[in-house]
């Protein structure tokens, strides 16, 4: 009889347990993978830039149906997943260019202008979404017909609506923008009264003087309190951190900032480079020229987009994550192909 209740007594322990095991079990679910997202443009057979967004290494949208020629120069995902890219059309006028700017949002075209400015030429080079407001930067080059004279605007577009950073008596330019807690930083370049540019950047509108000799601004980037610019001063690169300029080498183009690291994609050279704290990765062997255009860090890994010329003479567009080269796709017949921004979300 002991032996009885004993057996059983243990067949109930077994099921007691077995089911707070399975009650106990939790499905533990994996971080999602992020996508990477790389703007640029591919040349097709006719020789026409079409500019195309790749996704994971896929060719994710098509912004061009080849009639006009169309560039990128910057992507941004919105927390909403929506892809913003901006950049410029170029057409013929029968003697020269135009150049209008461009804003895309998933794959949609839209032209940013400047009110009573003939637009000969207008670019725009950098984007940054911010809460439901998307910046635009970049610069103007025309004749006003109000005023009949040629104007030159360094420009900031707030949700399509332009606002003037210069007031278009001398040459000057909006390369870089970052939003940070409401604040717009803008990077660029103004023309002095001695007549050659020297680099700015403008937060809010007011400008802060980054040279006294030549030189432009560009890629600028904020972290926490501290306000980084990539310059050329006389031909020198050179980093500016709050006031305090640090030379760099070769030819720096990306910067971004995480913490207390400083990320710089660029090239050296024929190779293309990202430098982290100032030691550098080399992305390519050297064989051909390569260029490392833009820098994108996202947790331990660092993705750089550029491109490197091929022994024909042309350009591929090339990713690199943590120095190892991601393909990306390309059609089978094209005459060049460049990647020049890349975000990760």
């Amino acid at each position: 009889m002991k032996t009885f209740k004993f057996f059983f007594a243990c067949i109930f322990a077994g099921i007691v347990f077995s089911c707070k095991k399975d009650d106990d079990t939790k499905v533990i679910t994996p971080p999602p993978v992020p996508d990477v997202y790389v703007a640029g443009e591919e040349i097709n057979a006719q020789g026409v830039y079409i500019p195309k967004i790749w996704k994971n290494g896929k060719v994710f949208q098509i912004l061009s149906d080849g009639s006009e020629e169309e560039f990128l120069a910057d992507i941004q995902i919105s927390p909403k997943k929506e892809v913003y890219a901006v950049g410029w059309q170029r057409k013929f006028n029968g003697q020269n260019y135009d150049e209008n700017a461009m804003i895309w949002k998933d794959g949609i075209g839209t032209k940013l202008n400047m009110g009573g400015t003939i637009l000969t030429r207008i670019v725009a080079r950098d984007v940054h979404v911010d809460s439901n407001d998307i910046y635009v930067a970049g610069y103007i080059r025309g004749n006003d017909f109000l005023l009949g004279v040629d104007t030159s605007f360094a420009v900031l577009w707030k949700n399509g609506v332009p606002i003037p950073l210069t007031d278009g008596k001398k040459s000057a330019s909006a390369n870089s923008l970052f939003v940070q807690n409401g604040d717009v930083y803008v990077g660029g370049s103004e023309e002095n009264s001695q007549g050659y540019d020297i680099a700015k950047f403008w937060k809010n509108g007011v400008p802060t003087i980054l040279s006294t000799s030549s030189a432009g601004a560009g890629s600028i980037y904020v972290e926490s309190d501290d306000i980084y610019v990539l310059l050329f001063e006389d031909n020198i690169p050179k980093l500016w951190k709050n006031g305090v300029k640090t030379n760099l080498t070769g030819t720096p183009e990306d910067i971004m900032v995480v913490g207390t690291d400083v990320y710089i994609a660029g090239n050296e050279g024929y190779i293309a480079k990202v430098w982290k704290n100032g030691v550098p990765t080399s992305l390519s062997d050297g064989l051909f020229p390569a260029y490392g255009h833009s820098v994108y860090v996202s947790g331990s890994d660092v993705y750089v987009a550029g491109s490197e010329q091929g022994s024909n003479g042309n350009s591929t567009a090339k990713l690199w994550k943590n120095g190892v080269e991601v393909p990306l796709e390309l059609e089978g017949v094209n005459e060049g192909s460049y990647a020049v921004s890349v975000m990760v979300k």
